[in-house]
């Protein structure tokens, strides 16, 4: 059998590492263990219930106030009683976060392969993201297998000189998980401790999510002014944030968000002055339009009355895949791995 071993740490981790445990445990042909580092616990625990995944290791590591470097140790500290409990073929990690390189390179110290699920994001500027363009950078210079989204994703490691044999252009899993859950989560009510949200479903909404470390203080200061006078202006629109499945638009600093909502047509104004996702601004999806308060409303103003520019970016086409990227990754650990079975 092929032994692998599936680790993640945080919420996006998870969801769009589902998708790849689900297909893999359905082939008798692996022996599959699920590592959680637990970096967002509560969160974290959220999606495993929705996938119904239960971790055959759980590191609990989640504490108040707890540094990068203090992280990155106790994951370090945990890993090698994994390995003599359970030694993989292959350890799979996923996209940029600290468990994700902290966990890789365990495995590395360990001569253990690591396949690198979406693999070859960049924005080439070490800041922005911060830590995780340093992350992924990294990663990718220990990994065996890589795992790429798009055709942008690919060529960005082929520049780095990573083997081309080893790089596979999959699509993105993400859009296999949205595909798989969404039937489930639109009949299911909106809950809030134990109580429900009071919208309107003929009401449009914009959601709006930010979290990005590089845009704490005076970009988030921006976002939000730019918020409070959109919806001074809109007064029949709802503002929500963080979340809600019916949004008419999005306002986000996230990454996972630019490639799960063109598969809902949705539009996207990302609120940021760089991104690692190219293909969806090239897609028409997408629009980077920064973080200071005129851009933000600008924008936000013309999608709400522009319906031609609104539909135009409502109805282009997801880059990232077709929802079959773990069907993919399966064929080719099978094929790379075959010795073993």
């Amino acid at each position: 059998m092929i032994k692998v071993l599936i680790s993640f740490g945080t919420r996006p981790e998870a969801i769009k590492m589902a998708p790849v445990i689900q297909c893999l445990k359905k082939d008798n042909r692996f022996d599959v263990k699920v590592l959680v580092t637990a970096q967002h616990r509560e969160m974290l625990d959220q999606v495993l219930e929705v996938f119904k995944i239960t971790p055959d290791f759980d590191l609990n590591l989640m504490k108040a106030n707890q540094s990068l470097n203090q992280l990155s140790a106790n994951i370090l500290q945990n890993m090698d009683s994994i390995y003599q409990n359970f030694r993989p073929h292959i350890l799979l990690v996923h996209g940029d976060t600290l468990s994700a390189f902290v966990v890789a390179q365990s495995a590395f110290y360990n001569q253990i392969d690591i396949g690198h699920v979406e693999a070859g994001l960049r924005t080439y500027n070490l800041k922005s993201p911060w830590p995780e363009e340093g992350n992924r950078q990294l990663i990718s210079k220990i990994s065996n297998l890589h795992f790429a989204p798009t055709e942008l994703a690919a060529e960005c490691l082929k520049k780095e000189n990573i083997q081309l044999d080893n790089i596979y252009i999959t699509g993105n899993t993400v859009v296999d998980a949205l595909l798989s859950v969404s039937d489930q989560i639109l009949p299911l009510p909106i809950k809030y401790n134990g109580s429900k949200w009071n919208l309107d479903e003929k009401i449009k909404k914009i959601l709006i999510t930010g979290h990005r470390r590089e845009n704490f203080g005076q970009g988030f200061i921006n976002i939000c002014q730019a918020i409070k006078d959109l919806a001074l202006k809109y007064p029949a629109i709802e503002f929500i944030y963080p979340v809600h499945l019916n949004s008419y638009l999005i306002l986000t600093d996230s990454g996972g968000i630019q490639e799960e909502a063109p598969s809902l047509g949705v539009p996207i104004l990302v609120m940021r002055d760089t991104t690692e996702r190219q293909e969806a601004i090239d897609a028409g999806t997408v629009k980077l339009v920064g973080t200071e308060t005129a851009s933000i409303t600008f924008w936000v103003e013309t999608l709400l009355e522009n319906s031609e520019l609104y539909h135009q970016m409502a109805r282009a086409n997801n880059p990232y895949g077709d929802g079959t990227a773990s069907i993919k990754i399966k064929q080719i650990l099978l094929d790379k791995y075959s010795h073993t079975i």
